[in-house]
C-alpha cells in the first residue's frame, strides 16, 4: 500500500526548515499498476531483437536483403499456430553454431521450413509499406482506409510474374534498384497489370 502525506503537511515542514526525505515518507515509490500490481515493464521489440541477433550470427549467409527488410518482414508474418515470427525464428537461431549455421541461418530466415514464410502477401503489409514508402502522394491513396478499401477488392498472390495483384506491388516496393518503386507499385501499375 502506498503511504500518502498532504500537501499541508509538507508547507509545514517546508516553513519549519525541514527537507523532509520523500522515500521516508513514502512518496517515492512508483504507484501499482491495478491489473498487474507492479511497475510497467517495457518488453524489447522482439522483431529488432530477432533481426539484431539474426545479423549477428549470420552476416554473410543472411536470408535478407538487409537489416531493414529483416524487420519489415517479421512484423507481419506468424507461424500457423499463432507465435510471433519473431520468438519461432529466435528459437530457431538460438541453436546456431559455426558447424551448422548455414542450415540454422537458412531455418530462422524468411522462408523456415519451421517457421514458415515471412514473404507473406496481405493489405496491411502492402498499405503500410505504401505508406511508408510512397507518402509524398500523387500515385497513392489518401488515407490507409482507402487503401485498405481498393486492396480487398484485388487478388492479393500472382498467378504469373506481372499479374495484376497486390503480390506484384509489394515485389516493386521490395525493389532497391528503382528509385522511388512508387510508380510500379501503385493502384494504376503498368508493371502490375
Amino acid at each position: 500500500m502506498t503511504k500518502r502525506i498532504s500537501t499541508l503537511a509538507l508547507c509545514l515542514f517546508a516553513l519549519a526548515g525541514c527537507d523532509p526525505d520523500p522515500l521516508a515518507l513514502g512518496m517515492g515509490e512508483f504507484p501499482e499498476d491495478p491489473l498487474t500490481g507492479s511497475g510497467t515493464v517495457v518488453e524489447p521489440d522482439a522483431c529488432e531483437s530477432y533481426c539484431q541477433d539474426y545479423r549477428n550470427a549470420c552476416g554473410a549467409d543472411s536470408y535478407y536483403a538487409s537489416t531493414a527488410e529483416c524487420e519489415t518482414l517479421c512484423a507481419y508474418a506468424e507461424t500457423d499456430d499463432g507465435n510471433p515470427s519473431a520468438k519461432c525464428r529466435g528459437d530457431v537461431l538460438s541453436a546456431y553454431t559455426p558447424a551448422n549455421g548455414e542450415e540454422v541461418c537458412r531455418d530462422a530466415g524468411p522462408d523456415s521450413e519451421t517457421c514458415g514464410t515471412a514473404f507473406i502477401v496481405t493489405c496491411e503489409r502492402y498499405c503500410d509499406e505504401f505508406q511508408d514508402t510512397c507518402s509524398h502522394g500523387g500515385d497513392g491513396f489518401e488515407s490507409r482506409s482507402k487503401c485498405m478499401t481498393w486492396c480487398e477488392d484485388m487478388p492479393l498472390t500472382a498467378q504469373s510474374a506481372g499479374d495484376d495483384s497486390i503480390e506484384c506491388r509489394l515485389d516493386q516496393l521490395a525493389m532497391p534498384i528503382l528509385a522511388p518503386p512508387c510508380v510500379g507499385a501503385a493502384p494504376k501499375s503498368d508493371l502490375c497489370g
